[in-house]
């Protein structure tokens, strides 16, 4: 029984003594830990949706209006993929739309999309599916909602929201010549619009 006790406080005063050692000789321990989680890490993005008046709906169809603002301080490029600029992203479930009536979200096709990586898991940055963002900059697209992609009711009330995963973001340096992205290098997090609330057009009785 001793020699048990004497075992977990000689390990409880190594324990001490090399965390005294480390914080006495300015060791960056912790800052080495925060370099590697910090903000920088995130994904700079900004995503905002706005109900499209400029566009009619038509019966069981919403227009929403997207914009994507790059708030960091460099030029980022983007991955269109699965993100709100998919051409798929309707039939995706990229848009939810939530019933302010019963809180249940409407039916959609959610479709899984299977694409192949190019070779090196390298894309050139003149690919359709590579967009660029400038230093605060924003990028826009109209997109209409409606079935088969996302099973709308006339005269119902929704909440939209944007929701999805970054399939590849990259940043480069400030002056690199960027010509290729690699896939293995890039950010990638989950995403989140704002949240707006959009009526569907019953249309006229007659």
């Amino acid at each position: 029984m001793y020699h048990r006790y004497f075992a977990v406080g000689t390990i409880a005063l190594i324990l001490l003594l090399t965390t005294a050692y480390i914080r006495c000789s300015g060791f960056p321990f912790d800052s080495a830990i925060m370099a590697d989680t910090s903000t920088d890490l995130q994904v700079p993005i900004e995503i905002s949706i706005t109900q499209n008046t400029a566009i009619a709906s038509d019966l069981g169809s919403a227009a929403i209006r997207v914009a994507l603002k790059n708030t960091s301080p460099h030029d980022l490029y983007l991955l269109r993929w699965s993100s709100p600029l998919d051409p798929m992203a309707s039939a995706m479930g990229v848009f939810k739309f939530r019933s302010t009536q019963t809180n249940e979200l409407a039916p959609g096709m959610n479709i899984k999309v299977n694409r192949r990586l190019p070779d090196g898991e390298n894309f050139a940055v003149s690919r359709e599916d590579i967009v660029k963002i400038a230093s605060g900059a924003s990028v826009e697209t109209e997109i209409v909602v409606k079935e088969p992609q996302v099973a709308l009711s006339k005269g119902e009330s929704y909440r939209v929201t944007a929701e999805g995963f970054w399939q590849g973001i990259w940043i480069p340096q400030q002056n690199e010549n960027v010509e290729k992205l690699n896939y293995g290098e890039a950010l990638r997090d989950e995403y989140r619009s704002n949240e707006i609330e959009v009526t569907i057009p019953v249309g006229e009785s007659g």
